[in-house]
């Protein structure tokens, strides 16, 4: 049976209510964990000067493992190259305002490890933080 217009209107003004009062929980939470955040990356930060500062790659505590991981990234060092390259080899996939990371490794495979005219590979380091098997 269909409910009155009447009941239908005050059903959806009640939702209605009840959405925006989530939005507005939402809005504080995520306040909050944008402070927590803030907190949280200076942690990180003094972790990975520590590690640099003692030459250590991780370390294990009772509660979490927390290690150096490194990427592989690229940066165009000749853009005069590197874009007469992406022309020539109609390799249009690679060239964006940033490089597409796993079409540069296509072709660095492609090319069986020659570098792509005009790309510098660079390794980045970051910080990995883990539930460790202790307490």
């Amino acid at each position: 049976m269909a409910l009155k217009l009447s009941t239908l209107i005050d059903k959806f003004y009640r939702q209605q209510e009840a959405v925006a009062e989530k939005g507005r929980l939402v809005t504080i939470a995520e306040t909050a964990k944008k402070k927590e955040k803030i907190k949280l990356d200076k942690i990180g930060n003094e972790i990975f000067d520590r590690f640099k500062k003692d030459k250590i790659e991780g370390h294990t505590t009772a509660l979490a493992v927390a290690k150096l991981k490194t990427v592989v990234g690229f940066n165009i060092k000749d853009w005069a190259s590197f874009t007469a390259w992406c022309h020539k080899q109609k390799a249009y996939e690679v060239f964006q305002r940033r490089l597409n990371k796993a079409a540069i490794l296509e072709h660095l495979e492609a090319r069986k490890g020659r570098p792509v005219p005009g790309v510098a590979q660079f390794q980045k380091v970051t910080l990995s933080v883990t539930k460790g098997k202790g307490k």
